[in-house]
């Protein structure tokens, strides 16, 4: 049992996110200021747990990407394809996005390390200082596979930008909650009979796929709504649009989620939403 930071926690956890090198395009998803604050804070969160919980930070990327990551974290295999490249009715759809299947992902991790825990979050979450603690307080609890919904924070507050050299000041801050999923937790035994097809991220169902493959194998799981451990600078909306990748991901992902994990935005968020997209708000 973890009962304070003094003690030593028997814990293995080791955390992926899939890094990528910052073009133009990604400029354009916000990915330049995200990546580096999302790496910095979980550093941050890894120097907090020291002492009382293995945290393993991993990275992984597509094997054309030139990209650094701190020394902090250890490389798994590189992704030698991308999603499109699986899907018939997207290898003529132009421009390819370079979005690598979560399957590639979570089985790089599988075999590069022997954590008791696996972490997903996608690269624009960033953690608070206390998540890997937090995390290993829910898995005393008997929880053995579980999602944290994050809370979305704006891109500027008091006409300072939010980014890596503010995490003090992100850190005070509680955001929004949002119905997103995107941040997940569950044991290294899972992933063997975890079947993700080949279903890319940053389109849903990535979340429901991953989700719904995670709670069949859990004896103990829960989605969590509420908790400020993880978070999102800026506002997006998830539930809205549509495009030949969100298409074809949806495909993809027939029959592997159930329809109780689809995210639902509130009528509050709703609301805020419109508001943003009539006034502007980030």
């Amino acid at each position: 049992m973890l009962r304070g930071e003094a003690m030593k926690h028997s814990l293995k956890i080791a955390h992926i996110i899939y890094v990528t090198e910052i073009r133009e395009r990604q400029r354009a998803s916000y990915l330049h200021v995200a990546q580096p604050l999302t790496i910095k804070s979980m550093i941050n969160a890894k120097e907090e747990a020291e002492g009382i919980i293995d945290v393993d930070l991993v990275a992984t990327t597509h094997l054309d990407d030139k990209i650094e990551v701190p020394e902090e974290f250890n490389w798994a295999a590189r992704i030698k394809n991308y999603g499109w490249e699986y899907i018939d009715c997207l290898k003529d759809v132009q421009p390819h996005k370079q979005l690598p299947r979560i399957a590639d992902i979570v089985n790089n991790l599988y075999e590069y390390s022997d954590a008791d825990y696996f972490i997903y979050t996608n690269l624009d979450i960033g953690v608070r200082p206390n998540f890997y603690i937090e995390i290993a307080k829910l898995i005393d609890k008997g929880y053995d596979g579980f999602s944290i919904n994050r809370r979305d924070l704006p891109k500027e507050y008091n006409n300072l930008l939010l980014d890596e050299s503010q995490t003090q000041l992100i850190y005070t801050l509680d955001g929004d909650e949002h119905p997103g999923i995107d941040c997940f937790i569950f044991k290294r035994s899972f992933v063997p009979s975890m079947n993700m097809g080949n279903v890319f991220i940053g389109f849903s169902p990535i979340g429901q796929v991953l989700m719904t493959q995670i709670a069949k194998q859990a004896n103990k799981f829960e989605w969590f709504k509420d908790l400020i451990l993880t978070f999102h600078i800026g506002q997006d909306s998830p539930w809205t649009g549509e495009s030949e990748y969100y298409n074809a991901n949806v495909a993809e992902g027939e029959g592997l989620y159930d329809n109780w994990f689809v995210p639902k935005p509130t009528l509050m968020q709703k609301i805020k939403h419109k508001l943003r997209s009539i006034c502007g708000w980030n």
